[in-house]
């Protein structure tokens, strides 16, 4: 019997000694989420200089309308091109979902 428990003991202390060998570290994954935020990189419109001076300024994105992608996916039987599209929610919330009459909003469009 003592020869089993030394037996069991030594397997645990093995097994215990080879799962807490060193690991790889880890490394977060780089958030790309918000590149289709930005201006393209060589823009030089007033549009594109007025989001990145919002953005440095702010440093949150300037959106001119809710649509963050409209991007073509291919086309269908018919040879009409299908998109993509992706809408900004903003009744999203991250947590707690108190109800509709927490969420009070207003959204302006602005023409200039």
């Amino acid at each position: 019997m003592k020869k089993y428990i030394s037996i069991c003991l030594s397997g645990l202390f093995l097994l215990g000694t080879v799962a807490c060998s060193s690991e790889d570290a880890l490394l977060p994954d780089e958030d790309t989420s918000t590149l289709k935020f930005q201006p393209a990189a060589g823009a030089t419109d007033a549009e594109s200089v007025l989001r990145r001076n919002f953005f440095s300024e702010e440093g949150c994105y300037l959106l001119f309308n809710d649509t963050l992608s409209h991007e073509p996916v291919g086309t269908d039987y018919r040879g009409n091109t299908f998109y993509k599209t992706e809408l900004l929610d903003m009744g999203y919330t991250l947590g707690s979902d108190y109800g509709e009459q927490y969420k009070k909003y207003s959204y302006e469009y602005l023409a200039d």
